[in-house]
């Protein structure tokens, strides 16, 4: 047991915690693809996170609550624009910018809990 607690107990914690994350990661994307709702964000700005990633925020509003999410794929994502932004219905925070399609500047009214399909053609 000596053995096992000085050798194996490391290996053990970090396969669990990797486990974990793969399953919190699986979890978010269903709940995404089974309760998907979109709406209009706006990019704000680019930002490293402590990890060293780049990323870039942005905010949609679903019934009157201002949501914050961000994004890896930065790169794609222009500073102060408009966005599509699927998000969960269920838990708003679970959300994903959308590179395509665009949003048209006639797109003004938005729904205050968003649609449950793109309002344009993909």
């Amino acid at each position: 047991m000596q053995w096992f607690l000085h050798k194996m107990l490391p290996y053990v914690v970090i396969v669990g915690v990797l486990v974990a994350v793969f399953l919190h990661h699986s979890h978010r994307v269903r709940c995404l693809n089974e309760h998907p709702r979109y709406t209009v964000g706006v990019t704000e700005e680019y930002f490293t996170t402590a990890a060293g990633d780049k990323e870039i925020s942005y905010v949609f509003i679903i019934h009157g609550e201002c949501v914050l999410g961000s994004h890896t794929r930065y790169q794609q994502f222009n500073r102060h624009s408009r966005y599509f932004v699927r998000f969960d219905s269920t838990n708003a925070r679970n959300s994903e910018l959308l590179s395509t399609p665009l949003v048209p500047d006639t797109l003004l009214n938005i729904p205050p809990g968003g649609w449950a399909s793109l309002p344009v053609p993909l």
